[in-house]
């Protein structure tokens, strides 16, 4: 079976091309045909003027009738033979000037399109794998080479989420793995025990327990993520002045233990958004605000309404914090050096879910590192507005 001729694009604008000469040319060689055939004689009387011109006087007698019909039959045939040869010419030089006009089409087009076949070799080797591979097209800034700017520029962002994504998954994978070998050793320790006591139980089933609220704690910061990330929102109107209080009473009891001074400026903020996810956002800025912080130290918290915005504050007392430890907080499981993971709590995607929580609602979310502790600035859409 022959394989049948796409019609490419190649193809189509080399016939255009082809087209466009065709019908331009067959214009002009018409409108040249006319003109010739115009110039020539029309009546006898113009071709026997013509003949006294070349003759002189002695053609002019109008009583010998021989000589008008010679004239006349003369002129006939020259005009037809004239016309004749002059339709030949032109047909064969359009035949001709079609054909390489059609050829130069082929060509040029190829060259032009030449582009689209890198982008096209460069699609197809594409992968998971190598995703780092760019078209890098030279050339004039023209329609192609911005087809191949944003195709590297897609590519970059894919890679860069395959990279996020891989990390992501490995991170997840030790995370959850931590508390199930705490988990298991535990149960391995009791079962190889020959002395099995209730205060070795109870001592097991405190260190399980632990270890499965922290695998609960990891599995709902989880899904928490990934649903503010789909965006999945039931917007209703939320007071961050509210959520707020309600988070300073979840965290009592580290800020008694911690002998730590709450400053709390809470005026009314209604936000437009997901009272679940919003809650939770508000929760983790006070609950790192309390975490990450030095006995005896402070937190303040400032709720705002101005605009057309939500302003939620949250700033801190505590070690030092640079400017690109900052800019790397919102990036999962990121902590800030191990000695402070160790001592603090928590899994390392708070500050990521307050991050995704923010975008899924439109807001801002700004880290600002004073020079000690961490100032966290988050801004929501009214309600309302």
């Amino acid at each position: 079976m022959r394989r049948r001729l796409r019609p490419t694009v190649r193809l189509r604008l080399a016939a255009l091309y082809t087209a466009a000469f065709l019908v331009g040319g067959a214009g002009l060689l018409t409108a040249s045909y006319a003109l010739v055939r115009h110039s020539l004689p029309e009546s006898s009387a113009v071709a026997r003027a013509a003949v006294v011109r070349e003759l002189g006087a002695a053609a002019s007698d109008s009583d010998d009738a021989a000589r008008d019909r010679i004239i006349e039959q003369t002129r006939l045939e020259v005009r037809a033979t004239t016309l004749d040869h002059l339709r030949d010419g032109y047909i064969l030089a359009l035949a001709l000037s079609t054909l390489v006009s059609a050829t130069l089409g082929w060509l040029l087009a190829g060259r032009a399109l030449r582009p689209l076949s890198d982008i096209t070799a460069t699609a197809r080797r594409v992968s998971q794998e190598n995703l780092h591979e760019r078209i890098a097209l030279a050339g004039p800034e023209d329609e192609l080479k911005e087809l191949a700017d944003t195709f590297d520029t897609m590519l970059g962002r894919l890679d860069a989420a395959f990279e996020s994504q891989r990390s992501f998954v490995a991170n997840a994978s030790h995370e959850l793995r931590t508390p199930l070998s705490i988990i298991r050793t535990e149960i391995d320790v009791a079962l190889q025990s020959s002395e099995v006591t209730v205060e070795k139980l109870t001592a097991m089933a405190a260190v399980v327990r632990s270890a499965s609220e922290r695998s609960e704690r990891l599995i709902e910061a989880l899904l928490t993520l990934a649903r503010s990330d789909r965006g999945d929102l039931h917007v209703e109107p939320v007071d961050l002045a509210a959520a707020a209080r309600s988070a300073l009473d979840d965290v009592a009891g580290d800020i008694v233990a911690r002998d730590l001074r709450v400053e709390a400026d809470l005026a009314p903020a209604v936000a437009a958004g997901d009272r679940a996810l919003l809650e939770r956002l508000v929760s983790n800025l006070v609950q790192n605000a309390a975490r990450h912080n030095v006995d005896g130290g402070w937190i303040s918290i400032t709720t705002d309404a101005a605009d057309r915005a939500a302003t939620l504050v949250v700033a801190n007392s505590g070690a030092a914090v640079t400017a690109s430890d900052a800019a790397r907080l919102t990036t999962p499981f990121q902590r800030l050096g191990d000695e402070r993971a160790r001592r603090a709590p928590g899994s390392g995607l708070g500050l990521s879910i307050v991050d995704s929580v923010t975008r899924a609602h439109g807001g801002r979310l700004r880290l600002t590192a004073p020079g000690e502790g961490l100032i966290a600035t988050v801004d929501l859409p009214r309600s309302g507005s």
